[in-house]
């Protein structure tokens, strides 16, 4: 995972903000579940490569490696946007420039579609992989719904340091740092470029997603959208950008690669981190 990225930022920012971009995402205090049991790591691999072969035009590849990203995650589905608008900017949104090869996008919802047949012939119910998150709680809400049910739960909590606050804390700080993040790609001094918006694009889309199935039974509404927060490489990229501000760097360092170690040493003692 981390190779890929590091050729694709190497290859569109230069070798300086790619080493950065594999840092960052290294140290988030959540990249320790790409080591764990979960498929962070293997959804990125693919979503990256996708990235990586839509850059340089290579549409059939690029279609297959969103196939197999909705056959690990139904967030797959979203490499849709970027490969779309990519395609258009590359062919310069005009008509007659279209191709053959634009059916490659039908690859990704193939994923999808792929996996339901599984679900049907093994399950003999198609969307189970939709329903399934029912028992966790979760179901669509307006993106803001888990961030407000968090801040209602923080002044709800009893005290400061009860696990309600700082559990709550934990979510929020991360949702909010990655919103500043994205807001600052379309529109900060690091923002990216008009030939790069399908990161932006693909972020955005991550963001609203992960945010938008909230716990409904919980307390703790944003519960595990550290780790879906993953899935927003481009958000390390505009981090990395930043990083080139040496006061930035090393805040970023140490903040994160405590709050890493802290869930890390957490999560293998048995207690519940994200």
């Amino acid at each position: 995972m981390l190779v890929v990225l590091y050729r694709l930022v190497e290859e569109d920012f230069g070798k300086e903000r790619a080493t950065r971009t594999i840092l960052y995402l290294s140290i988030f205090p959540g990249a320790f579940f790409f080591s764990a049991m979960y498929s962070e790591s293997l959804f990125l691999t693919l979503i990256i490569s996708g990235f990586y072969n839509i850059r340089r035009g290579s549409w059939w590849i690029a279609g297959l490696c969103g196939f197999l990203a909705c056959l690990t995650r139904s967030t797959g589905i979203l490499f849709v946007l970027p490969f779309l608008y990519e395609y258009l900017q590359q062919h310069h949104f005009k008509l007659r420039a279209i191709r053959f090869n634009i059916l490659a996008i039908g690859l990704i919802p193939a994923g999808i579609i792929t996996f339901a047949i599984y679900c049907y012939l093994q399950f003999h119910n198609p969307l189970l992989f939709l329903q399934a998150q029912a028992h966790w709680g979760r179901f669509l809400r307006s993106p803001w719904y888990g961030i407000e049910g968090a801040i209602l739960s923080l002044f709800n909590s009893k005290a400061i340091l009860s696990f309600l606050f700082l559990r709550n804390m934990l979510d929020l700080i991360p949702v909010f740092f990655v919103l500043t993040i994205l807001v600052l790609s379309f529109l900060g001094p690091w923002r990216f470029s008009r030939l790069q918006w399908s990161y932006g694009i693909f972020a955005i889309a991550v963001f609203l997603f992960s945010v938008s199935f909230p716990m409904d039974h919980f307390t703790i509404p944003l519960a595990a959208t550290t780790r879906y927060l993953l899935a927003i490489f481009p958000a390390f990229i505009i981090i990395a950008a930043i990083g080139k501000n040496r006061s930035f760097n090393l805040l970023y360092i140490s903040i994160s690669g405590a709050l890493l170690f802290f869930f890390l040493t957490q999560f293998l003692t048995g207690y519940w981190v994200i």
